[in-house]
């Protein structure tokens, strides 16, 4: 029973870890989606500045139609790019107003910014290893699991010896009670034979 609530407990942990964890992946997946947006903008303001310069340039004589058309393609290729960029970034706005469990076009700005750290190479393993294990739930619920298997199997084990041995006493029994009745009854191989033949029936039953 302690094993069964320990891995009920393990359960609900997991659960709330999972939503957690999609929750967190949510949001620093707006931000994600909100700085490329950002770079793609200014792309398409590079894309725009460069196609006004081609453009004069045409005017003095300096570039030819292939080249205004050529970044013109550039510009309207940037734009698209910018257009779809704002489309995944309302989805993920979207999808983290869900998980909130509010309206879906709830407005909200993320403050955080994409920083990473470097990665030390202090760490060692077998502390990483060791908080892995203790914190993580999925895997402590899998020990548990395991666990409970064992104790399953222990029980199985014991019930089928149980009835091995039970089933042995019976046989001895009933083939004293045989000899008995052949010793004073007599012609005791007919009374062996039918002896044995229902002792066996009444085993496997």
């Amino acid at each position: 029973l302690e094993q069964l609530e320990q891995q009920s407990e393990g359960n609900a942990r997991f659960v709330v870890e999972n939503t957690v964890q999609t929750i967190v992946l949510a949001f620093y997946n707006v931000t994600l989606e909100k700085k490329r947006l950002q770079v793609r903008t200014r792309a398409l303001e590079f894309s725009r500045q460069l196609f006004e310069y081609v453009k004069l340039r045409k005017d003095l004589g300096g570039a030819i139609t292939f080249d205004v058309l050529q970044q013109q393609n550039n510009y309207l290729t940037d734009s698209a790019n910018v257009l779809r960029q704002d489309i995944a970034l309302k989805n993920a706005m979207r999808n983290l107003n869900e998980l909130l469990n509010r309206d879906l076009e709830t407005p909200f700005e993320v403050s955080d910014e994409l920083e990473f750290s470097p990665v030390s190479a202090d760490f060692d393993f077998d502390v990483l290893r060791k908080r892995m294990l203790e914190s993580n739930a999925n895997l402590r619920n899998q020990f548990t699991f395991q666990e409970l298997q064992r104790v399953a199997r222990r029980v199985v084990g014991r019930q089928t010896a149980h009835r091995r041995l039970r089933r042995e006493q019976i046989r001895q029994r009933f083939a004293q009670a045989l000899e008995r009745e052949a010793q004073q009854f007599g012609d005791g191989d007919d009374v062996r034979a039918h002896g044995e033949v229902a002792q066996d029936l009444f085993i496997d039953v």
